[in-house]
């Protein structure tokens, strides 16, 4: 089943929804985007720019209790949504450079 395939294809456990919600982030230099998921390897944002795969980001978070930056490549982007609000939206995956568990520091 399809459900099989997405599991084993995500490497690691994903943060809860809420988390992603409540955290503010930014790619730098300061473009706001929405994390649609994230994991100890990666993410999956959103935001008003493309993003150019193979490029170094800094993904830069902020929560109610902690900021921090993982420097991250970007490995897929493509048009998330259209709205006549927003104009394109684009969905990118980030692939984080550090293996460490940042999940532990938050």
């Amino acid at each position: 089943s399809m459900g099989v395939a997405v599991s084993e294809r995500r490497a690691h456990e994903r943060a809860a929804d809420e988390w992603c919600r409540s955290a503010r982030a930014s790619l730098r230099p300061g473009c706001p985007i929405a994390i649609v998921n994230i994991s100890r390897g990666g993410a999956l944002v959103e935001g008003p720019q493309p993003m150019r795969p193979g490029t170094r980001v800094m993904l830069q978070i902020a929560t109610a209790t902690t900021a921090f930056g993982l420097s991250a490549i970007v490995v897929r982007c493509g048009v998330g949504a259209l709205s006549a609000q927003d104009g394109v939206i684009y969905r990118g995956a980030l692939r984080f450079d550090e293996r460490r568990d940042w999940t532990r520091d938050v």
